[in-house]
């Protein structure tokens, strides 16, 4: 239940992205997305008045060590449960 609403053009952390209205039933806000899907900003309060911001400083498109993406030790697979 989101809406869009395609705004302007505009430059964060030294990428192009735009800007979008977003609106749900609970959360009125604004986000800014690069061309590649990339989120830069995003600014959003909701119907209590409570406020959330975020917007990147820098953005690096260098590969993450294949580490970044290991489980943790302790991790343990489950298997889901048959239907």
């Amino acid at each position: 239940d989101m809406r869009f609403t395609r705004r302007t053009a505009t430059t964060i952390a030294g990428l192009r992205c735009t800007t979008y209205t977003v609106q749900t039933p609970s959360t009125l806000g604004e986000t800014c997305i690069t061309d590649d899907g990339v989120m830069l900003r995003t600014l959003a309060q909701n119907a209590r008045g409570q406020r959330t911001a975020i917007e990147a400083i820098s953005v690096s498109y260098t590969p993450a060590p294949a580490s970044d993406y290991a489980p943790p030790p302790d991790f343990q697979r489950v298997a889901p449960p048959r239907q």
